[in-house]
């Protein structure tokens, strides 16, 4: 997962976490955070879909580190999707290829929408945030 670096200071990254969770706290997003000594502040969010029984449940991963008094880390991903992909391959190439299609067509589906919140995600934290040239 790569990051971009941002300018900071301690009240902008409290804002842009208070502003994640209303965000997710608005859009019905499913959240869980941790403050990790060594990665940092670890940000998951998620929606599920009730439609599909969570096959096609979206979820990304912010993780802001600190590098040093003036500079933070962000890096957004897809980092629990992988398990998806593989049961949507494997509803490919099993043989009973007909009775899994829709495993397939969900899985397909879910991936778009995941694409669609991380943009976003990454397009929120970009409006809040004073992007650092590398």
């Amino acid at each position: 997962m790569e990051g971009k670096y941002y300018k900071k200071n301690s009240e902008t990254i409290e804002k842009l976490k208070y502003d994640l969770r209303y965000y997710c706290n608005q859009n019905n997003l499913e959240t869980q955070e941790l403050d990790h000594p060594e990665k940092g502040w670890v940000f998951q969010l998620k929606k599920s879909s009730k439609i599909t029984l969570g096959i096609s449940s979206r979820a990304v991963t912010v993780i802001i580190q600190n590098i040093n008094d003036d500079m933070v880390k962000i890096s957004t991903g897809n980092i629990k999707w992988a398990s998806k992909v593989t049961g949507g391959l494997v509803a490919i190439f099993s043989p009973l290829a007909l009775i899994a299609f829709p495993v397939l067509v969900s899985t397909c589906v879910g991936l778009v929408k995941q694409n669609n919140m991380l943009k976003q995600i990454e397009q929120f934290i970009e409006n809040r945030m004073t992007l650092i040239d590398n």
